[in-house]
């Protein structure tokens, strides 16, 4: 097999003055190289080793362990309209009780508690929009629970429907000793759950507004709790989001007003590419896209971060569990591929291209082919993790290469499988 000209990941994950931290063969020995890691202005959020949230100061990359394993962590600009996670309109029978208790470091959760002795529902509810929702836009929402003595069912549902366009979207939320969190009944929604450890699991649904959303404001959301449960019957729930798009991503902390994290923008520059060429990336990738017009960048070389005159595209496609890869020259795409479909979990992905003979292996399997010719007007100076322009992976990425020379098939094959 050949050797990578620059590599990152694959268990060496490391961060030096702020950058990322990869690894250039010159001369035949691995050294050093960063990669310059942008988050301008703000903070974000991760999970450390420990399988805690925390904060990351601006523009530090983001070195995330969910699932166990060291990956880097890729997301858009996105922003958490909810004002605040721990504030909730007061309701009769309902108490609102914050404790330390959460799956963030220094972030509060909160038990909500049942305090009426009649069997009417209770619905505690919490600000999620200072103003209307966007008509005709898909929104998730997403918050973590955990079980606190309680066998019951709650939920993330609509208030006013009106407000949503007459979207009457609902969750519903069940917590058990027996299976922790899980999804019961979806209505107008698209429901998911993910186990974060230690007993927490966020659960997220995926809705479309109405054309004409209308009414008053603020907007709420509701969480039911059956009358049918006793009295000092609770859960514990935390770190509430709700984001445009169809993926929950990462959680962004707030206060008294919604918050924007930037976008993660991490690459390296140098003259790493020309006429042919392979890209490789392990890559955890989830169902659903965050962009459905430009779809989502895994893995570039091009002629620079900003300047796509030149350049070679690994992407989730704009079309659920679908791969797909671009060669740009001259400013004009060559071709645009699809690679087929992805399985949800990790991934390994190559792409191999050289003019007359461009090929993408995913998994183990040859997905696609291209006999084009590919004449490249000037060097490929940027490697570019997680983006492609503008359109962002919003995962994980495991380990990333990249080859000055177009591998054989059989090298592919074994590399990807």
């Amino acid at each position: 097999m050949s050797t990578p000209t620059i590599k990152v990941g694959q268990g060496n994950w490391g961060i030096k003055a702020n950058n990322l931290l990869g690894y250039a063969n010159t001369e035949k020995k691995f050294t050093p190289v960063e990669f310059t890691s942008t988050r301008s202005l703000n903070t974000a959020t991760r999970v450390n080793a420990s399988g805690n949230i925390e904060i990351v100061n601006a523009n530090i990359p983001r070195i995330d362990y969910f699932g166990g394993q060291a990956a880097l962590l890729v997301e858009p600009s996105a922003t958490n309209f909810v004002p605040s996670g721990t504030v909730f309109n007061s309701l009769t029978g309902i108490s609102y009780t914050n404790v330390s208790s959460s799956p963030a470091v220094d972030i509060s959760g909160t038990v909500i508690a049942k305090t009426a002795t009649g069997t009417a529902d209770s619905y505690p509810n919490q600000v999620c929009l200072t103003s209307l929702p966007s008509g005709s836009t898909t929104y998730t929402i997403s918050r973590f629970f955990k079980y606190n003595g309680t066998d019951l069912t709650t939920s993330l549902e609509f208030n006013n429907n009106n407000q949503w366009g007459g979207t009457a979207w609902k969750q519903r939320v069940v917590i058990s000793a027996a299976s922790g969190v899980t999804l019961g009944t979806s209505t107008a929604c698209t429901g998911s759950v993910e186990n974060y450890g230690n007993g927490w699991y966020r659960v997220s649904a995926k809705f479309t507004t109405g054309a004409t959303p209308s009414g008053s404001t603020p907007v709420t959301y509701l969480m039911i709790v059956s009358g049918s449960v006793a009295s000092g019957s609770s859960f514990l729930t935390a770190l509430p989001q709700l984001e445009t798009g169809s993926v929950a991503t990462s959680y962004i902390p707030t206060t008294t007003g919604s918050v924007t994290r930037n976008a993660d923008v991490i690459s390296v520059s140098g003259a790493i590419g020309q006429s042919e060429g392979t890209i490789y990336a392990e890559v955890d990738l989830r169902d659903g896209v965050r962009d459905t017009v430009g779809g989502n960048g895994i893995l570039e070389i091009s002629t620079s971060p900003t300047d796509r005159t030149n350049a070679v595209t690994f992407l989730k496609g704009t079309t659920a569990n679908n791969i797909l890869i671009a060669v740009r020259t001259n400013s004009t795409n060559v071709f645009v591929l699809s690679a087929g479909s992805y399985i949800v979990g990790k991934n390994k992905l190559a792409l191999a291209y050289k003019s007359g003979e461009t090929v993408a292996y995913v998994n183990g399997e040859l997905r696609t082919t291209s006999s084009e010719a590919l004449t490249f007007t000037g060097a490929m100076n940027s490697v570019n993790l997680g983006f492609y322009g503008s359109f962002y992976l919003n995962d994980r990425i495991g380990a990333a290469a990249l080859y000055t020379t177009r591998l054989t098939n059989e090298q592919l094959q074994a590399l990807t499988t």
